[in-house]
Parts: structure tokens; sequence; C-alpha cells
């Protein structure tokens, strides 16, 4: 929430204080990056600038490789679906993939379902959410 008075966003609630939304907003900041990050900025940055935004996704994750699609799927787990390393998420399509090699890269478990039923496990469309 911007607060009156042009001071810096501050959480609203102390669920939205321990996402992950806002440690990566306090990081941009303390290091300079987007002194002025708020998440409305953060994700017009993400839609506007996604190579700059994935680098400093990058920085943010030094275990990720610079390879776009994970650092996208990475910045997704991070940001939209607020992937923790505790979670538990299943991926029914190829374990090299991107977006279970960034779940992977936060701790969480990935879990891969068995397919008896003859469906194409690789043709998954959307990822899905994390459980907790």
């Amino acid at each position: 929430m911007a607060e009156a008075g042009g001071t810096a966003w501050r959480p609203g609630s102390e669920a939205e204080a321990a996402s992950n939304m806002a440690v990566f907003v306090e990081w941009l900041r303390a290091t300079g990056r987007r002194p002025d990050a708020t998440p409305d900025a953060v994700r017009a940055w993400w839609r506007e600038a996604p190579e700059p935004f994935l680098a400093s996704i990058a920085a943010f994750v030094p275990t990720a490789p610079h390879d776009p699609e994970v650092l996208a799927a990475l910045a997704r787990h991070l940001l939209a679906d607020e992937t923790r390393p505790d979670d538990v998420v299943e991926w029914p399509g190829d374990p090299e993939a991107p977006w279970p090699r960034a779940a992977r890269l936060l701790g969480a478990a990935v879990v891969f379902p068995l397919t008896l039923s003859g469906a194409d496990p690789d043709a998954a469309e959307t990822p899905p959410r994390s459980s907790r």
C-alpha cells in the first residue's frame, strides 16, 4: 500500500510482509536496482522490460541459470505463485522443462505423477499452481 505524502510502499498485512514479492521489493531497494520499487511497479517492469527484469531475478537467485525460460518460470514461482522451499508442486511433463527446474531451484519438491492412461505427459500447457 502506498502511504500519504509520497513515502515508500509498505506491506499492508503480515501475509503481504512475508510474501516473496515484499522480499524482492525490499531487495530491489536495498541494492539500488529500483529504489522506488513497489509490487505494482515490479509487475509493470516485468511486462514492459522483461530482459532487465529477468536479469534482476538472476541476481536475486544467484544459483539460477542464465536461461530466459528458466528465469521467467522462476519469476512466476517467486512473484505470482509464491512458491516456497517447503512446497510440493506437481508437474505432469518433462522433468527438465523450465517450470519444474525453477521450482527445484527454490527448493520445492517436484512430483512427477505416473501416467497410466496413455495421456501425453508433455502436453501440459499451463503449469499447475503450487500446493501447500
